[in-house]
This record gives structure tokens, C-alpha cells and sequence, in this order.
């Protein structure tokens, strides 16, 4: 071989995480010059969109990159075992528990490239708590408990780690009122997402550098912090020449820092292929909340116990009862009440009468998707004929559901579940998901009486979007500038291809081998075999992620993320 060749061949690999990076905010920060490290990142590889997981939502998005399977092969639809992402219903959270390492059922890169005696290094990556033995070093996930003393593989790794924190939150809409009472700044939490990048940083440049590695994977989570409750400021900014105001200078030092911390990875393992991504991009969140099953009941698809003008006066009192506790009780109190309320999807799946409806309404991501649910009570004596009847009847319905005010379609598409996740290996997936057009979402509400209504007034300002962001560069590496877009489930195949190992065959995804040198393809033609289908799990391995009081920390620190309600 010549010396390009083995250079080639024996190029690590590195993986940046920017959760939930999207090229709206990108491409302007880059076109002003702004993030100089993205931009020779760019000069010197290819890049363009990455396409997020059908929920764009962290725990499927980030298994799929892990294991190469979409989420109807490897089971996991959001937060929560069992359940897509924002089905909230109590019959499904009774029995679920939140998602963690051991919810993944299919071997991942790390499994792999460890058996093949590749050193992996992996760090804050989701879903890898509680952290298994790897070939390497390994430091778990946002989904840690706070109490947590188990977060990294080995156990002794945590002592080399300098004031490392794993995760921050935006504080609730009841939290900060509590905190503005208190003096609380909002610019002090920006500043601590900043730190924590250069922190975070630090941390891998010098495990990098001790520890041997041959596959790397790091993910910064701030940038999905920031986004959520600040996209209005960041959108805004996006359109000055320079900061106007004192959090559109925050968030400038937060991009720079961002930046920078890119740079100095690249720098410091200037011999690895480098992979930046994204698990999913950003949007605005919608203006329109659509409650679907008004529009279901109206078609005759639904059927209520009780009538809407009962619904209204409900809706007062409730709306009354609420702002009173925030107004007179303490704001912890007040949450904790709230959070024992029966939820949304519970108090509308109950309003149901279930022997005269045939669907209703569900929550799916909460942002692009909803899900519409066939009635188990009337629809399951149906013949295949009749379901399949029954199905296009409600999509041609749903289709024409229209905007009372301009009297535009309100749903891009409606899918059969089949058509979206086929082979599907899980039994809780609605029987059809419907994308909304932009600036509409879903939202159930059993006190709604209108088709439309106002978007929930919460932190999540900016939702998951399915168009990410990937830049891949080194020596394999073609300098295409912009190319076709990817897949998530493309990463792992890539990822195995360039270390030199086969590629499993219930992967979905592909390399890309339009973007890699001529010669290395040449050289390195693709194989693939069959891997066996179970993780590695160590010997006397725990039955759960969590203890229940862990648990409990789990779901409050995703309810104040805004992904459990």
C-alpha cells in the first residue's frame, strides 16, 4: 500500500454531537463569519442535512445512530418504555418506566468496535445510562440520576473529570416565577450553558489525549437547552449585523464558545475523520394547537359523554382554579399539585364513550406529528376489509380538515402505520400518524369545544424539527461542499465501513460512498454479515436502570425539559 493508502486505513474517528444543531441557525452564524471551525470543517468535507428519526425526539433519534435501525426495529419512540413520545395516557405510564442503556435490545458501535479490539470513547451520549463495560471509556448520559455515582465506565474515570456536569434545564414556567421572585437572571443561565461547552470540552480534549481511542463519540447538549425556550431571541439575532441586546450577546458568546470547543477538538485529534451532527433540528413552535378530536367528533368518527357546553363551563373553572394556586399557594406547591393531576390524553381517553366511537386523538411528538387511534371496543370485531374501510375513510376525512380563518389544509399528510414503520416490532403504534403543515401542531384537550386554539404557553418555544445537520471531513473524505442529505441510521454503517469491519445486515442505513475518496473505495469494498442480535451484558447485571426514587428524579427533570407532562 502507499503511504495515502495506509493513512486512510488507519484514521480514527471522531463523532461531535450537537443536539439538536439545524443549519437555520448555522448557516447565518457561518455566513457572518461567526463560527470560523464550522466553516473550515465545511471548506474541507461535505455537508448538508441531516434527516432525523419519525419522532425527531432525543432517545430514538440518538439509538438510531447508535445500532443503525430506525425506530420500528429497535423499539424505542420517546422517553418512555412502551409509549411514543408524547402519548401520555396513565395506561400506558403505569406501566412504563423511563428509556436508559439497557431499553436498547440491538448491539451498537460500541458493542461492535470493541469486539473487533477497537478502543471506543464515549461521552455524554443519550441512552447510555447506566453505563456498561466498553472497550474504552465511557461517560453517560443527561438521563443520569442526580444521585448517580455509577456515570462512567470505569467507575475510577469520574476522578479524572474537573468540575464536569452532565446535564442543565431551563427552569418551568411556574420555576421561574419562583425565580424572578427571588432575583433570579435570566443571562446567568445562558452563561452557564457556555461554561459548561467549555467545560464539557476540556474534559474530552484531555481524556482524548490519556486514554487510547480509535472511535470517539461526544455530544454537547446545550445547544438543545438553548434552543427550546430562547429560539424567538436566537431568530431574531440571526437577522442583525451585531447584538442589540444583553442575551443577543450571551447567546453570540455561547455560539463562539461552541465554535471554539469544535475547533480545539479538531486540533487536538487532527488524525480523525470527523463526523459533526445533529439528532434532529429546530423550528418555531406552532402558532395553531389543533384539537383533532373536535374534528373527529364533528365527522362522527367520536363520540363524548358529555355535551360541549358542559365542556366550556369546565374549562372556566378550571382555568380559574389554576391561576388562583399560582397566585396564592407557593409555586413548589402548586407544581406538585399540578403534576398529580390527572393528565390530558387520561381525562380525554375517559370522556370517551367507547361504544359508540371508533377514534380519537393522540399525542406523538407534540410538535410536526400527531397519531389517531382506532377504538379497541368497536373496531376490533372488523374484518380486514372493514379496518382497511374504515382507516381510508378516516385519512380522507383528516385530509380535509381545513383552517376555519383562511381556510387552508391543515394536515400535509396522513400515513397508515405501516406505511411509516414497516415491520414495525413493537404493538403500541398508532394506526395512523398525520403531519401537520407548518405553523399548526396537535394538542389534545378534552375541555376544547373549537377545531383551533392557542399553543400551550410552556418553555418549549422551539420543538424538534426532522432536518439536522452533518458535516463529515479527513483524509477519506471527498471536499463536496454541499451534497444530498443523510440519514441517521446511515451513521453507524459509515462509522463501521471506514474502522474496516463488515456492517451488519439488519442495519437500514449505507455509507455513503459518494462522499469518500475514489481510492479508498477502491481499496475497501463493503462486506456485511450477521452479528448476533443481543447487546453484551455483564454478568450479575442490575434488573433496572433506576431505583423508584431515581425514577421519580428521572421524570421530574424530563417534565421540566418539557418532554413528560
Amino acid at each position: 500500500r502507499t503511504r495515502k493508502e495506509r493513512k486512510l486505513t488507519t484514521q480514527r474517528i471522531l463523532i461531535v454531537g450537537w443536539d439538536g444543531g439545524t443549519w437555520r441557525v448555522f448557516g447565518p452564524l457561518v455566513e457572518r463569519g461567526l463560527m470560523p471551525n464550522l466553516k473550515s470543517l465545511m471548506d474541507r468535507g461535505s455537508f448538508g442535512t441531516m434527516t432525523s428519526t419519525i419522532p425527531p425526539v432525543t432517545p430514538p433519534a440518538w439509538t438510531t445512530l447508535l445500532t443503525g435501525l430506525k425506530p420500528e426495529k429497535h423499539g424505542i419512540f420517546g422517553f418512555m418504555e412502551g409509549m411514543v413520545c408524547a402519548d401520555s395516557r396513565q395506561e400506558f405510564r403505569s406501566r412504563s418506566r423511563p428509556v436508559s442503556a439497557l431499553s436498547l435490545k440491538h448491539r451498537s458501535l460500541l458493542d461492535i468496535l470493541g469486539d473487533a479490539g477497537k478502543h471506543v470513547m464515549c461521552i455524554n451520549v443519550p441512552m447510555t445510562y447506566p453505563p456498561r463495560p466498553v472497550h474504552g471509556i465511557m461517560i453517560s448520559d443527561f438521563l443520569s440520576p442526580s444521585d448517580a455515582v455509577d456515570f462512567t465506565y470505569p467507575a475510577e474515570l469520574k476522578d479524572e473529570l474537573e468540575d464536569y456536569v452532565i446535564d442543565i434545564i431551563h427552569a418551568t414556567r411556574i420555576q421561574e416565577t419562583t425565580q424572578q421572585r427571588l432575583g433570579y437572571a435570566e443571562d446567568a443561565w445562558v452563561k452557564r450553558c457556555t461554561q459548561i461547552v467549555r467545560i464539557r470540552a476540556d474534559n474530552i480534549r484531555r481524556l482524548g489525549k490519556t486514554h487510547p481511542w480509535d472511535f470517539g463519540i461526544v455530544v454537547f447538549t446545550a445547544t438543545d437547552r438553548i434552543f427550546h425556550p430562547r429560539w424567538p431571541e436566537i431568530v431574531t439575532f440571526l437577522d442583525k449585523e451585531a447584538p442589540t441586546t444583553e442575551m443577543e450577546r450571551l447567546l453570540l458568546e455561547f455560539f463562539v464558545e461552541l465554535d471554539r470547543a469544535l475547533g480545539r477538538l479538531v486540533e487536538s485529534f487532527g488524525d480523525a475523520t470527523v463526523l459533526l451532527t445533529s439528532d434532529h433540528g429546530f423550528q418555531q413552535r406552532a402558532d395553531h394547537a389543533v384539537h383533532v378530536d373536535v374534528w373527529l367528533e364533528r365527522e362522527g368518527f367520536l363520540v363524548r359523554k358529555r355535551r360541549g357546553s358542559g365542556r366550556k363551563l369546565r374549562r372556566a373553572l378550571r382555568s380559574v382554579l389554576r391561576a388562583a394556586m399560582e397566585k396564592l399557594l407557593p409555586p413548589r406547591l402548586t407544581a406538585r399539585l399540578l403534576l398529580k393531576a390527572t393528565d390530558r390524553q387520561t381525562r380525554m381517553a375517559e370522556s370517551i364513550d367507547r361504544e359508540r366511537s371508533v377514534a380519537y386523538f393522540a399525542g406523538f411528538d407534540a410538535a410536526t406529528y400527531g397519531a389517531v387511534r382506532l377504538v379497541a371496543e368497536t373496531t376490533t370485531a372488523l374484518d380486514e376489509k372493514q379496518r382497511s374501510e374504515l382507516l381510508r375513510n378516516l385519512i380522507d376525512s383528516l385530509k380535509n380538515m381545513t383552517d376555519p380563518e383562511t381556510d387552508e389544509p391543515i394536515i400535509k399528510e396522513a400515513f397508515l402505520r405501516e406505511e411509516l414503520f414497516p415491520g414495525a416490532v413493537v404493538d403500541f403504534l398508532p394506526e395512523i400518524v398525520l403531519e401537520f403543515r407548518e405553523g399548526y401542531t396537535g394538542r389534545v384537550d378534552p375541555l376544547a369545544t373549537g377545531l383551533l386554539g392557542p399553543s400551550p404557553k410552556d418553555n418549549q418555544i422551539g420543538v424538534h424539527q426532522l432536518d439536522g445537520m452533518f458535516v463529515l471531513a479527513g483524509e477519506a473524505v471527498k471536499p463536496l461542499g454541499e451534497v444530498a442529505p443523510l440519514q441517521l441510521a446511515d451513521i453507524a454503517p459509515t462509522v463501521l465501513y471506514l474502522s474496516g469491519l463488515p456492517i451488519p445486515n439488519v442495519m437500514q442505513g449505507s455509507p455513503p460512498l459518494q462522499l469518500l475518496a475514489d481510492e479508498y473505495v477502491a481499496t475497501h469494498p463493503v462486506e456485511h454479515r450477521d452479528y448476533a442480535e443481543e447487546p453484551h451484558r455483564p454478568p450479575g447485571e442490575r434488573a433496572a436502570a433506576y431505583t423508584q426514587e431515581q425514577e421519580r428524579q428521572v421524570k421530574d427533570h424530563l417534565r421540566r425539559l418539557g418532554y413528560l407532562e
